[in-house]
């Protein structure tokens, strides 16, 4: 008589481990399907749009052919015989002239020395973007070392709809060797995109 007992002690104890088991399972199976639609939910809102952002960049300075006193990248020198009216004429003379370099340099796709890296974004995802972080790449040819050391991030905040690009220059960063930069191959990194809700 007490086996019976004992033995009715043993299913219970059975049917409510196989009971935690189906209950863990069940669980786990839960936590699963959550987690991959979380993972599904990412790559389709943020990873996909943001593999279809790109980013261009290159070594593209441009001199104007312009006369000394309106170089757009050099600094104005003011002669101290200048009268008001004369470095007024003088500094409005420089800036048109640097207005006019700047338009030429860009239509020509290139950049002033000041700021030789063009960069291109292009928004080739179905998403608005708001905001694109990204850090310049440079590299000697057929090599694998990125000199630009500082690993600056640079910040682009043009909304760009569908389809769109924009371009802009902008200076050398700070480079681990002291090499030219016209010798360096350029690249670019997207660091982070921000999609428009």
């Amino acid at each position: 008589m007490d086996t019976q007992p004992r033995n009715q002690i043993i299913e219970a104890i059975a049917w409510l481990l196989k009971l935690l088991l189906k209950t863990a399972l069940v669980l786990a199976a839960l936590a699963a399907i959550a987690g991959g639609g979380w993972y599904g939910y990412q790559y389709w809102t943020v990873e996909l749009p943001q593999s279809k952002v790109r980013v261009e960049a290159r070594y593209a300075p441009y001199e104007p052919e312009t006369s000394d006193d309106a170089v757009a990248d050099r600094p104005i020198n003011l002669l101290a015989e200048d009268s008001e009216e004369q470095a007024r004429l003088r500094l409005k003379r420089r800036m048109d002239a640097a207005r006019s370099a700047i338009a030429e340099a860009e239509a020509l796709g290139l950049c002033l020395k000041s700021s030789p890296i063009r960069l291109r974004i292009v928004n080739g995802s179905s998403s608005t973007v708001e905001e694109t972080t990204f850090s310049f790449i440079a590299k000697m040819p057929k090599r694998s070392t990125d000199l630009a050391s500082s690993r600056k991030q640079f910040r682009s905040d043009k909304i760009l709809e569908p389809g769109e690009e924009q371009s802009a220059c902008f200076p050398v960063p700070e480079l681990s060797r002291n090499v030219d930069p016209e010798t360096l191959q350029w690249s670019a990194r997207i660091d982070s995109v921000r999609f428009a809700d």
